[in-house]
């Protein structure tokens, strides 16, 4: 069901996962217009603009479960796009949960600096 961001924001700020700051609770209540808010049982998250192709994902509470349930509840409502979750996800943490859902870790690999010798 549709809440809320703020809804999201403080379900992330009373679970007090270990989570990057671009996946805070501050960093999601500062998210603008047109993100929207999503619930399930425990789980909360938010998506980007769903007129868009693409649809990101950010800010997640809640039991493993129900996140996953939550995150397939809502691709599954708005089929036909292609969802990404932001590449500030603790790899070895909570790639689970979104495998479970469907989703799949991309083949990306990005250099800041680097030097040959």
């Amino acid at each position: 069901m549709e809440v809320d961001v703020s809804e999201v924001a403080q379900a992330i700020l009373n679970e007090q996962r270990p989570w990057p700051w671009q996946q805070s609770a501050a960093s999601v209540i500062q998210s603008a217009l047109p993100v929207r808010g999503w619930r399930w049982r425990s789980a909360f998250t938010c998506t980007s603009d769903l007129n868009a192709a693409t649809i990101g994902l950010r800010g997640f509470a809640g039991e493993d479960e129900d996140l996953a349930a939550l995150l397939r509840a809502v691709a599954k409502r708005f089929p036909g796009k292609s969802w990404r979750v932001f590449p500030t996800i603790p790899e070895d943490i909570y790639v689970g949960v979104f495998e479970e859902a469907g989703f799949e870790v991309d083949e990306i690999s990005q250099f800041w600096m680097r030097i040959v010798m």
